[in-house]
């Protein structure tokens, strides 16, 4: 949770304000990329990680659930028997598995709300960093873009304004 929260405060960062204050935009818009782009893949391996987690956490449940099924069954038959020692332990036994159970399913709750999370920051500072990326010189340079009424129509012609496929970096 706490990578989480310095992953947040770093994508809600006002970069423009921090780059109105520095001496040096190059220096502080390079490590704030740097800064983005940890984040981002630190982010991506979790998800990674996390949703591992998650496929042996319910192939856990799956697991549980079924002995829980059969003991349940045993449990009938021992009571049914009147096999008191047997249906006690069936009961301890029980109750174990339930925990197990509630404990796992708790598990990939969270885990999905972590997922969540990191897949939500990371398509958001996708988009930043790729702005930013693609447009660092002029950051840096403080150069402005103004787009017309018009929008691009016109801007393409007179080479004003890229698809970034089409620009070499």
């Amino acid at each position: 949770m706490i990578y989480i929260r310095e992953y947040l405060n770093l994508s809600q960062t006002n970069i423009v304000d921090i780059l109105q204050t520095s001496n040096d935009r190059k220096s502080t818009l390079e490590g704030y990329i740097t800064q983005m782009r940890f984040r981002y893949n630190n982010a991506s391996t979790s998800i990674t990680n996390l949703e591992i987690q998650k496929a042996e956490l319910v192939e856990f449940l799956d697991t549980v659930s079924q002995r829980i099924e059969t003991l349940k069954a045993q449990m009938e038959n021992n009571f049914s028997g009147n096999k008191v020692d047997a249906t006690l332990n069936n009961v301890d036994t029980y109750f174990t598995l339930r925990d197990e159970y509630t404990q796992a399913f708790t598990d990939i709750v969270f885990i999905n709300q972590f997922l969540a999370q990191y897949s939500f920051l990371n398509n958001y500072n996708s988009g930043i960093l790729d702005t930013i990326i693609n447009n660092k010189q002029q950051i840096i340079d403080q150069t402005y873009v103004v787009i017309p009424d018009t929008g691009s129509e016109y801007l393409r012609p007179f080479n004003l304004i890229f698809d970034e496929g089409a620009v070499e970096l």
